[in-house]
């Protein structure tokens, strides 16, 4: 029976994070984050343990340089290597194959987000041979997500971020309806977050295994995930190393993100609006 493959599709604060998470505190799933930033975490010596201990020095080497998708040899065309590697069956563009081989989990979640990375992903032929491939296209209105970059993109305006956010909706919208093996998906962060068993339960029957309620008290479970919401990782952190009277409480664990309603500036919007149009229609969520 294959293993899975599932990409996370989105733009950047759409509530990855927390999806990640959720998914990776069940025993099928091992969630490696925004594998794209492997081979730069890996040169600066950032990776945590278990990837430092689960791999050798040469595997962490090798799936920098598969996943770089940078020339490897100064003399040869990358096409051309990638193509003779992949005939003998060389790790280096087997990246998922090598992660697989270091969890029993099934299902293996790549939650990078942007087409660009998933594309090129798709092209490994591993990809055909080995894994079932899903996609997840996690969308958010578009207020939450301009809250979130002007907060922590300070070199970001306004305009910047429409113009930014409408580009990278508008393409996400047309790369999902154009995937072609079917095992897609469109979830709601806002209805992770305010219904959060019946939105898992969703993608677990998606991704054909089982629910288990345990799922969603992320919080109580070990995580290896390369980068990713730094707020929701602390609150973890901050949970696993603190006293019983000082532990998250489940109820407010998983809880819809209202921010934007108090920090963002009518004017803001309304800029935003101008430059987006009715794009965010969509994706407008009532928070009454």
């Amino acid at each position: 029976m294959k293993k899975k493959v599932l990409f996370i599709l989105g733009t950047a604060y759409c509530g990855s994070t927390l999806l990640s998470l959720i998914l990776d505190s069940h025993p099928q799933c091992f969630t490696v984050g925004e594998l794209s930033n492997l081979p730069e975490l890996n040169k600066k010596d950032k990776l945590d343990d278990f990837w430092n201990h689960q791999f050798s020095q040469k595997e962490l080497h090798n799936l920098s340089l598969g996943l770089s998708n940078a020339r490897i040899s100064p003399a040869i065309p990358l096409k051309v290597e990638k193509f003779f590697r992949e005939i003998f069956n060389d790790d280096i563009f087997r990246p998922y194959s090598i992660i697989a081989s270091k969890t029993p989990a099934d299902i293996i979640v790549d939650s990078t987000k942007t087409i660009y990375w998933i594309s090129s992903m798709l092209q490994l032929k591993e990809l055909n041979k080995q894994f079932d491939v899903y996609l997840l296209h996690l969308v958010r209105d578009g207020r939450a997500v301009l809250n979130s970059y002007l907060k922590k993109r300070r070199n970001m305006n306004v305009k910047k971020i429409g113009e930014l956010w409408l580009k990278r909706v508008t393409n996400n919208e047309v790369f999902f309806d154009n995937f072609s093996t079917g095992n897609k998906i469109l979830v709601r962060y806002e209805k992770l977050a305010t219904q959060p068993q019946a939105t898992t339960q969703q993608i677990c029957n998606f991704l054909g295994i089982e629910f288990m309620p345990e799922m969603l008290s992320y919080w109580k479970y070990e995580h290896n995930i390369i980068s990713g919401n730094r707020g929701t990782r602390a609150s973890i952190n901050k949970y696993q190393n603190s006293t019983e009277d000082n532990q998250i409480s489940t109820n407010s664990s998983i809880k819809l993100d209202r921010r934007w309603l108090t920090e963002i500036t009518e004017d803001s919007i309304r800029e935003f609006y101008s430059i987006v149009g009715d794009k965010n229609t969509l994706y407008e969520w009532d928070y009454e």
